[in-house]
């Protein structure tokens, strides 16, 4: 899992090596490469809540494990998931809480699965669960726009299957924005100029192994897919990439 975090406007990415909730918002031990020390922060401003300081750019949980409570020095921690060698260890837990020093191997061991973090790396969508984290980071496209367009191809109506078409779009309200490359036997039942304006609704949908990304709908079927404009392939991948400039309600 990987964050971008902003603090007094130094920005970093970083693992999560354990999160919690504490008062309703959420609470991340990540590690910060220049200082080489953990820290323990929250995901908005104390007296701002709509100020976010902690965005994520990666929702795989690889080797984590859950615990439902960690009781710290000043406050208490439900819902926590992270790596076994952090979340069963209580005092480290809290020595990171109070900025203290921790021993040099759990630096060393930060440091090294810091070594090929990549925010912006492809993902590939193979399954329902690959799917529902595309749906959750776009928030499947609700208000964003598509900003460009390009294929392997000449005539867009004349498609192959060796063509990829990838689409660009600009995320609302994010400090990101998204880019989806289908391929493999592309299909386009839809005109792409209706991106021009906003988009309120799509659905995406895996239906016998091809898939579907619907305009103008939510929590579609595949008996629905005859009835609504699509853009479908049997490989699909996105990507998160960089937002050209951060308007005040993107700032992190």
């Amino acid at each position: 899992m990987i964050v971008r975090v902003k603090f007094d406007e130094k920005a970093y990415f970083s693992h999560v090596f354990m999160m919690g909730v504490t008062h309703y918002r959420e609470r991340f031990v990540i590690f910060n490469d220049e200082k080489e020390k953990f820290e323990l922060v929250c995901s908005t401003k104390e007296f701002d809540l709509d100020r976010r300081c902690i965005y994520t750019f990666d929702y795989t949980y690889e080797d984590f494990i859950k615990k439902d409570l960690i009781e710290l020095d000043t406050t208490t921690m439900t819902k926590c998931i992270g790596y076994p060698w952090l979340i069963n260890n209580v005092d480290l837990i809290k020595a990171i809480d109070r900025g203290e020093d921790v021993p040099q191997e759990y630096i060393d061991l930060a440091k090294e699965i810091h070594k090929n973090m990549d925010p912006y790396r492809w993902h590939h969508v193979k399954t329902q669960e690959d799917l529902d984290e595309l749906i959750y980071i776009s928030g499947c496209f609700h208000d964003s726009y598509m900003k460009s367009f390009k294929g392997t191809f000449n005539n867009p109506t004349v498609l192959n299957k060796e063509m990829k078409l990838q689409l660009d779009f600009d995320l609302y309200q994010n400090a990101y924005d998204i880019r989806l490359e289908f391929s493999d036997d592309v299909k386009l039942n839809m005109n792409l100029t209706w991106f021009d304006d906003r988009i309120f609704a799509t659905s995406f949908l895996l239906h016998e192994g091809r898939i579907y990304w619907l305009e103008g709908g939510e929590d579609l079927r595949p008996i629905d897919i005859k009835d609504f404009k699509h853009l479908s392939s049997n490989k699909l991948r996105w990507k998160l990439t960089k937002k050209r400039y951060y308007a005040k309600c993107w700032e992190l």
